[in-house]
């Protein structure tokens, strides 16, 4: 620099050495505030939530800024919010629907499985309008039955084909119905060997759903139509009545299955389902996992073809909140919840997200 000034002279070396004094304190100064500052997380993931419901008389509308985010706790930043309503094409920025119709054939009644197929077929107009269809039968193993498909026509075929596919629909009926003939009473030891049974029978169901529902999909709201007529959360305590005591194990059946509906919502899938036909009477309350996995996704259970309609009905205008996900949460599903106003009112979203696919 001494070089450089001395090759100048008069006005022209005092007029660049102040220059270079200035560009040296923009310089520190630029590099102090940087080391001072905390850089903004960049985000790990970017979810489309759906808002499925949303609180009466809410004292503002729902836009980013009136919206607060929580993941574990911690503010998220909301990119964006799509209003409901939108006709396809009218948004070119809207994420499209991708939805999954998963029939599970062991936990479901030969009845319900074939009239959900019913009605999901007479449905075919309205799940296309949303986004591609993609069919999956699980006996017990999962596998496509149809590719994603915008075409209604195609998607009711294939609808109507399942109802005609030999399924091994009912094998957790029929292994408390053989259990009920067979067993004597006071007999704990044929009791626990068919309680272990039926626990490993569900433990297998729910791996191959999260297996399914954990594969990497393209960006947007994701609806998952669950056909299953359901089954006991715990077992045990049907078997524990019919011997007329306690087991001393405890069962993983109930961890395993809020495990389940929390990892599902985490991977953005909303949950709606469909338990038609007579209820199992086997079971003493089989609506309860199909509860369980609405709630944490914010979705519901159908047991008439009426509303199966009114909530596709409906799944065109709920809003989608485009939310990013700060890299530096924990892993695994979190809790989250979405507030809209000043008294933070909370929206009816999936109850739980993760930084990464599970």
């Amino acid at each position: 620099m001494t070089q450089l000034f001395g090759k100048l002279d008069g006005p022209c070396k005092r007029r660049s050495a102040l220059l270079v004094g200035v560009w040296l304190v923009c310089a520190l100064w630029t590099s102090a505030d940087s080391a001072g500052s905390t850089p903004e997380p960049e985000a790990s993931r970017v979810l489309a939530l759906p808002v499925t419901s949303t609180p009466r008389n809410l004292d503002s509308d729902l836009d980013e800024a009136s919206l607060t985010a929580l993941v574990d706790q911690q503010i998220q930043h909301i990119r964006k919010i799509h209003p409901g309503g939108a006709e396809p094409g009218e948004s070119d920025d809207r994420p499209g629907w991708q939805i999954v119709i998963y029939f599970d054939a062991p936990l479901s009644t030969k009845d319900g499985l074939r009239k959900a197929a019913h009605a999901l077929s007479r449905e075919s107009e309205r799940l296309t309008i949303l986004g591609p269809t993609e069919i999956v039968v699980a006996d017990p193993v999962p596998r496509t039955y149809l590719e994603s498909s915008l075409d209604p026509a195609i998607v009711r075929e294939a609808l109507l084909d399942v109802r005609h596919e030999a399924l091994t629909t009912g094998r957790l009926q029929w292994h408390r119905q053989r259990y009920s003939t067979s067993r004597r009473d006071d007999d704990a030891t044929s009791a626990s060997q068919a309680f272990h049974e039926e626990d490993e029978i569900l433990a297998e169901h729910r791996t191959q759903l999260f297996r399914w529902t954990s594969k990497e999909r393209a960006f947007g709201p994701r609806l998952l139509i669950l056909v299953q007529n359901g089954h006991d959360l715990n077992p045990r305590e049907y078997y524990d009545e019919q011997v007329g005591r306690t087991f001393l194990e405890d069962p993983q059946g109930v961890p395993d299955q809020i495990d389940l509906a929390r990892t599902v919502a985490s991977e953005g899938w909303t949950v709606v389902s469909l338990a038609l036909g007579p209820r199992p009477t086997e079971f003493v309350d089989p609506s309860a996992p199909l509860f369980d996995l609405a709630r944490q996704s914010g979705g519901e259970v159908i047991f008439r073809h009426r509303d199966l309609t009114r909530v596709l009905d409906q799944a065109r205008s709920w809003p989608i909140v485009v939310l990013e996900l700060a890299s530096n949460l924990e892993s695994g599903p979190l809790p989250l919840e979405i507030l809209a106003g000043g008294n933070g009112r909370h929206l009816g979203t999936a109850r739980w997200a993760s930084q990464a696919p599970s």
